[in-house]
């Protein structure tokens, strides 16, 4: 969640977001997307949501949702 929060803070705008982007930045923040790059902190998103629906394999019998979750937030654009 925190590695796309990053990165829309970069990316998306402000109507989009309901909230002002850029702050990080203004603010001298160190953020996913500051240290690895925007194309890098996507990777990462996608590789970290990844490995948490992995980690949930046959350790429940119901993870649907919880994969369906995940692979939303880790998409998401607001």
């Amino acid at each position: 969640f925190q590695i796309r929060d990053d990165i829309l803070d970069v990316v998306s705008t402000a109507d989009t977001l309901g909230k002002p982007i850029g702050s990080d930045a203004e603010n001298g923040k160190a953020t996913f997307a500051s240290i690895l790059g925007v194309e890098a902190a996507e990777a990462l998103v996608l590789s970290e949501t990844a490995k948490a629906q992995a980690a949930i394999e046959g350790k429940f019998e119901k993870i649907g949702f919880f994969t369906s979750l995940a692979a939303r937030l880790s998409q998401r654009t607001y």
